[in-house]
């Protein structure tokens, strides 16, 4: 089956790595740059990408912040330019792998089997391993809760469905994790496939909006505090190292059918569009 689904990329203060990676890897693959869109936030930021990335389609959102910005993005695809397949991905992923290719070189077939999957499963949302340690590789998908991750993911956009806003900078992926689970029940995991990617890189990005990745560390632990209140601790168990604190989901857990209080669709509320204006 044929998706007709854009790259999402949000970027901030990152031209050159997003010129030496994601981009790099988009004309790699083959990918038709009409098809990708760059989200970043103001002219100024315009004037520093246009130069070193050519002239790609950016979107300004005139937003602060990455969750801000993924939830503008949401917004840009359900009502200022309606896509129902999407595909979100980071400005700094390098290549991506499976058990024996690195790099693997066929963005567009693993983008094809997540929809697939999803179109299969009534799942709205796919990832594939945040890891480029591919002895974590298996030739299948899961439909159980484990993390979406947020640099690299595809979802479906279903028309007149009031899109999830999150509340999160930090997390925020787990946050749409959690939001697509309580909708479908199911999360599609394809662990055919990897990428590699910089974790906490100290340039630009969200390192540079808390002035260094120790800033970025200790507002982590509020964050985690108050999503785990949010949805609930019994889906969470903690994990520390190095990098500060990781949220690791219950993959065992299984919602009854009252708790898939996001499935019946939510009809978009006018007062929504104010939201961005």
């Amino acid at each position: 089956m044929d998706f007709d689904y854009r790259f999402a990329v949000a970027t901030f203060e990152r031209p050159s790595i997003f010129s030496k990676n994601t981009l790099s890897l988009f004309l790699i693959n083959g990918i038709d740059l009409n098809k990708v869109d760059v989200f970043i936030e103001n002219e100024e930021q315009l004037k520093k990408y246009k130069p070193l990335c050519g002239d790609l389609n950016y979107i300004i959102t005139n937003t602060k912040g990455l969750g801000e910005k993924r939830n503008w993005i949401r917004y840009y695809y359900t009502y200022i330019n309606y896509c129902k397949y999407v595909v979100q991905i980071d400005d700094d992923i390098e290549y991506f792998i499976t058990k024996t290719e690195r790099p693997y070189d066929n963005l567009k077939k693993i983008c094809d089997e997540g929809f697939e999957a999803c179109e299969k499963e009534n799942a709205s949302i796919w990832t594939i391993c945040p890891s480029d340690n591919n002895w974590f590789y298996k030739d299948y998908y899961t439909i159980d809760l484990k993390y979406c991750c947020g640099c690299f993911n595809g979802w479906i956009n279903e028309k007149n469905y009031c899109p999830y806003m999150t509340d999160m900078e930090h997390f925020e992926d787990i946050d749409w994790t959690l939001f697509h689970f309580f909708k479908d029940g199911k999360i599609i995991k394809n662990f055919k496939y990897g990428l590699k990617t910089k974790y906490l890189n100290p340039e630009g990005g969200m390192a540079s909006q808390f002035n260094g990745n120790k800033e970025r560390m200790k507002y982590a632990e509020e964050q985690a505090d108050y999503l785990m209140d949010k949805w609930g601790r019994h889906l969470f168990k903690i994990k520390r190292n190095k990098h500060g604190i990781n949220l690791l989901l219950n993959r065992h857990y299984k919602p009854t059918e009252d708790e898939l209080f996001f499935r019946k669709s939510h009809k978009s509320n006018p007062q929504i569009n104010t939201l961005f204006q």
